[in-house]
This record gives C-alpha cells, structure tokens and sequence, in this order.
C-alpha cells in the first residue's frame, strides 16, 4: 500500500512538473505572439498615418484643381463674351463701312454692283 502512496505522489509530482514545463513553453509561444502582434499594430499604425497624410494631400490637390478649373472657367467665359462682343462691332463697323461707301460712290455719281 505505500508503494502506491509513493507512486502517487511520483505520478503527481512528475504530472506537476509537466504541467509547470508545459506552461512555460506556452507562455514563450504567447510572448512571442504579443511582440509580433505589436509589431503588426505598429506597422498598421504607420500605414493608417500614411494613408491619412496622402488623402490630406490628395484632398488639397484636388481644391486646387477645382480652384484652378474654376479660374480657368471665369477666363474662358470672358474670353467668350469679348470675342462675341467683337463679332458684333466688327459686324457694325462693317456695316456702317458698306454705308459710308455707298453714300460716297452715290455723291460721287457712281453705280455700285455687289
């Protein structure tokens, strides 16, 4: 009967140290996880910074663009508006030429022909 007793406390004892080297060996495992887990965060961490700074800087390209189609719009719009305000005083200026030259074929004596 003590011989069981003793194997027992052998099993045991030996059940113990298994349990002990067991959990060593996995709490490494975990540490190591926990560092490779911070280092991804880290790297996540840097890369959300990244993305954030080019949509700043997309963003602010892309107001500056707007601004500058806007600009090149007001230009365009005015150059529109000039260019049909001379049709029309070249229009005027070329009738009033072709009156004034009639008028003055007619004091002349002349018969103008188109």
């Amino acid at each position: 009967m003590v011989i069981i007793v003793w194997l027992s406390l052998a099993l045991m004892g030996i059940a113990f140290i298994w349990l002990i080297v067991h959990a060593v060996k996995e709490s490494r495992n975990v540490k190591d996880q926990v560092i490779r887990l911070g280092k991804s965060i880290e790297i996540l961490r840097k890369r959300s910074e990244a993305i954030v700074k080019q949509k700043d800087r997309l963003l602010k390209t892309a107001d500056q663009i707007a601004g500058n189609f806007e600009q090149k719009k007001k230009e365009v719009m005015f150059l529109k508006a000039e260019s049909l305000a001379l049709v029309d005083t070249l229009r005027d200026s070329k009738e009033q030429f072709v009156k004034a030259y009639e008028r003055l074929m007619r004091m002349s004596g002349s018969d103008i022909r188109r």
